[in-house]
């Protein structure tokens, strides 16, 4: 199994925005096929920010993530969703 993280900062009043975005990549995924479902965690208490966010999903093998992006970077929708984010 490979755990994916991601640590995100998000700033004051771009939650809305944030949440935008991320339904975007989402939709982008389930329409690629092979990427499975994210988690997502916010901070109720730690030693982090308020307003960090922090993503994972679990892949069964690097292989499997790997064909994944390989075909989401093909694709002319991932360079504007990366761009507007």
């Amino acid at each position: 199994m490979i755990l994916e993280r991601s640590v995100q900062k998000i700033a004051a009043g771009k939650f809305d925005a944030y949440k935008v975005g991320e339904q975007k990549w989402s939709d982008l995924e389930k329409r690629l096929g092979g990427f499975p479902p994210k988690n997502h965690y916010s901070m109720v208490s730690g030693p982090m920010a308020m307003g960090t966010i922090v993503w994972q999903r679990e892949w069964p093998d690097f292989a499997s993530m790997e064909v994944a992006y390989m075909r989401m970077f093909a694709e002319p929708e991932t360079q504007a969703l990366a761009e507007s984010g």
